[in-house]
């Protein structure tokens, strides 16, 4: 296990949080109507690992996926993938101009990449109108923090009070090309100037509440990402119970944060 996977695996115990079982999701809406074929569609399917998990055990004769992405090559590489009792239908499409079918999908998914787009409010509203009454849209795993992937200015003040109190080895920035560089404070940098990286990340749940009804959510996370992401997560090892012991009191800290109304950047929901 990862000091990442750990520190998750933590803060999820310790705030109490209830994941959503979308597998069991389908499942409901499989058995609603036993005869009818299922209609799926993942938007910015890349490999497709999430959807494959979804389906798993299910009756893939009763399933229609849709995948839909900018890259054919990834879309026929994962349909290889797939069970071959299962419909699947390629669709090449930029998402920021995407077209649907209408009153066609009963789920449409997008796992971690709405953070990547910028016509938020044009994917939001062809979902909604490509979804059967009753259907529904899921959001899994998607980052909905500030914009850039940057901390909030409150957020960055309790994580670098953290940080700064760490002994060196734990802010060694091992990033390629920094040089083994120990780190006086957390970087911040806006990654939305040089590429998408969170463009319009800030907005997502703004975007998708006001278009729909929100029905289930679970969220965490406010700035133990930065913590344990790749520059710092190989100064943790998880046999060392000091190690472990500086995780958990950033976990403590997190929640305490949290609690005070401190916001969350991981995200998973349902819409309808």
């Amino acid at each position: 296990m990862s000091a990442y996977s750990y520190y998750t695996d933590r803060l999820k115990t310790k705030m109490g949080l209830r994941e959503i079982d979308f597998h069991d999701r389908l499942v409901s809406i499989m058995e609603k109507d036993p005869e009818r074929t299922v209609r799926i569609l993942s938007l910015a399917s890349g490999a497709a690992r999430i959807e494959r998990q979804l389906i798993a055990g299910l009756d893939m004769s009763r399933i229609e996926l849709t995948l839909v992405d900018i890259n054919p090559q990834l879309i026929a590489e994962a349909k290889e993938k797939f069970d071959s009792k299962i419909s699947i239908l390629p669709s090449v499409q930029n998402i920021n101009q995407i077209k649907l079918k209408e009153n066609h999908y009963d789920v449409i998914l997008c796992v971690s990449a709405l953070h990547h787009v910028v016509e938020l409010e044009h994917i939001a509203s062809s979902i909604k109108t490509a979804l059967v009454e009753g259907g529904e849209f899921w959001s899994i795993g998607e980052y909905v923090g500030r914009n850039g992937t940057r901390l909030y200015e409150d957020a960055l003040e309790v994580a670098n009070s953290h940080f700064t109190s760490l002994p060196k080895k734990y802010r060694l920035n091992r990033n390629p090309g920094v040089l083994s560089r120990v780190d006086q404070c957390l970087p911040n940098n806006d990654c939305s100037l040089a590429t998408f990286e969170g463009i319009r990340s800030q907005d997502i749940l703004p975007i998708f509440r006001n278009e729909f009804q929100e029905t289930d959510s679970m969220a965490f996370d406010s700035f133990l990402w930065r913590l344990y992401n790749l520059a710092y997560i190989d100064n943790y090892d998880l046999e060392n119970e000091q190690d472990k012991a500086y995780i958990e009191q950033s976990v403590d800290t997190e929640i305490d944060f949290v609690n005070s109304g401190g916001a969350t950047t991981a995200y998973w929901g349902v819409f309808k």
